[in-house]
């Protein structure tokens, strides 16, 4: 066998009969040769390994049933969960997790309901997500994005953005609609008829075919693991459309002020409709031009070389200009509308990933400077994709859905926006820092797994012409 491995010399080869019969050495050899793998890359596994484990069900839970009480606005018992730096100071019972030790952990006792604790109040973590939190632990409770080798300089405040949950403190107040495709408990590839608002208003879309006057929509499908970074979302066919109840109306009338954030990842497709609607409010197709936008519609315009628009209905519209949405099919992204009264154009800014985006060299969106009347219909209230018959249609992946009936100002917008990005894997405004860099102790820092690869020396032989690869060092030093 040894003979196949390696080009050795007759008189070398000769020594195989006298291996056979030290099997010390022979395991010698095998443990030297399993030594001599390379380790950078099984390092590497292993961290893809408990990087996957903790964005696909660690992260989701911290943020849907923890970030409420423990994150940037609230930490009820002294608590933050949004960083290991935080879990590991913990709170006022102390700290939250001790890696490698899920059962000595209080995090892993409370959502267990032992030792007197009890958490997440609303309602006890399934077996799965129990499960996922402490192997996660267990292997060591990596945070992804935060290791650090060296020290570094404590980040000023002004440069660091805070998550924000898009229903915390007085943006609970304004939020109209909230659709989250991980809300729903569905079988993989389930229709989803109707789709849950989590707003609290009851504003649930669903599919408008024989549900609406003259509705053609038709359900959309539960993805668990999506086009977006793998999280769940609801899958839109050509032949998807949802929409609310027009006798449950958002509070978005007149000239208003609205923001509108969604996260999506879209495909072209054949047959691909002139004006695609993606997201709408109010009344895009009044029987004649009114004169004047009558909705805040989300579009993505085929003449105009998928251009994203803003729309009113009508061609009264912002839009970010000519091939402006082109870019971005086929990937997972976040799109952020904000209007505050006034123009359309002048007082609308679009965003993808948390920058602008307007045509070239321009200081503004293009389009309508008409001041809006939103309006709504009738016969439906927000809608998505192909929900009557003046719709345009969608194909892709949508995980988020966000109204709200005010103008998000810029900190408020880019702490929610950050919040999206942690959640869907999505780096949002590349140019700042989402958090303040991990500060970690000299103990922490001289583990092993931190530690610059070296090149010790070989040993010695008195054989040297024999040798042929590194791993001849190793067993001829034994053999003498």
């Amino acid at each position: 066998m040894f003979a196949a491995l390696l080009p050795l010399p007759p008189p070398f080869a000769s020594l195989l009969p006298r291996w056979r019969m030290m099997p010390a050495v022979a395991a010698m050899l095998a443990l030297i040769t399993l030594s001599a793998r390379p380790i950078p890359a099984v390092a590497q596994e292993d961290s893809q390994a408990l990087n996957d484990l903790f964005e696909r069900r660690v992260r989701p839970v911290l943020v849907n049933r923890c970030a409420g009480c423990h994150g940037s606005r609230r930490q009820e018992g002294g608590l933050r969960l949004d960083s290991r730096a935080a879990l590991l100071r913990g709170g006022d019972s102390g700290p939250a997790l001790q890696p490698g030790k899920p059962d000595e952990s209080l995090m892993i006792q409370a959502v267990r309901h032992q030792s007197g604790l009890e958490m997440p109040p609303d309602g006890r973590l399934t077996a799965s997500e129990i499960d996922g939190l402490a192997e996660w632990i267990r292997g060591g409770a990596i945070w992804p994005g935060t290791a650090v080798l060296a020290e570094v300089p404590a980040a000023s405040e002004s440069a660091v953005v805070q998550p924000v949950a898009p229903d915390s403190g007085q943006l609970a107040d304004t939020l109209q609609i909230w659709l989250r495709a991980d809300s729903l408990q569905l079988e993989d590839n389930a229709s989803v008829a109707i789709w849950p608002d989590q707003s609290r208003h009851g504003r649930d879309v669903s599919a408008t075919r024989g549900i609406r006057s003259g509705g053609i929509g038709q359900p959309g499908m539960w993805v668990r693991s999506s086009r977006l970074l793998g999280r769940p979302a609801v899958r839109f066919s050509p032949a998807t459309g949802l929409a609310s109840s027009p006798g449950n109306p958002v509070a978005i009338h007149g000239d208003a002020p609205l923001t509108i954030l969604l996260v999506l990842n879209l495909q072209q497709f054949s047959d691909q409709p002139s004006h695609a609607t993606v997201f709408s409010v109010g009344n895009p197709a009044h029987a004649g031009d009114p004169g004047r936008p009558l909705a805040a519609l989300v579009e993505i315009d085929q003449p105009n070389s998928f251009s994203l628009d803003f729309a009113g209905g009508w061609g009264h519209d912002a839009t970010a200009g000519a091939g402006s949405f082109q870019p971005f099919f086929n990937r997972p992204i976040l799109i952020a509308i904000t209007k505050a009264p006034g123009p359309m154009r002048q007082t609308t800014e679009i965003r993808v990933n948390g920058e602008p985006l307007k045509p070239a060299n321009a200081a503004m969106l293009a389009g309508s400077d008409l001041v809006p009347d939103i309006q709504h219909r009738s016969d439906l209230g927000v809608f998505l994709g192909r929900a009557l018959d003046f719709c345009g249609s969608i194909q892709g992946d949508v995980g988020e859905v966000l109204l709200y009936n005010t103008c998000l100002q810029e900190p408020q917008l880019r702490g929610v926006e950050a919040w999206l990005g942690e959640k869907y894997g999505l780096w949002i405004r590349a140019s700042e820092n989402l958090a303040p860099p991990a500060q970690y102790t000299a103990a922490e820092r001289a583990h092993w797994a931190w530690q610059p690869i070296t090149t010790p020396p070989l040993p010695a032989v008195s054989r040297e012409a024999w040798v042929r690869t590194p791993v001849d060092h190793f067993v001829l030093s034994a053999l003498d």
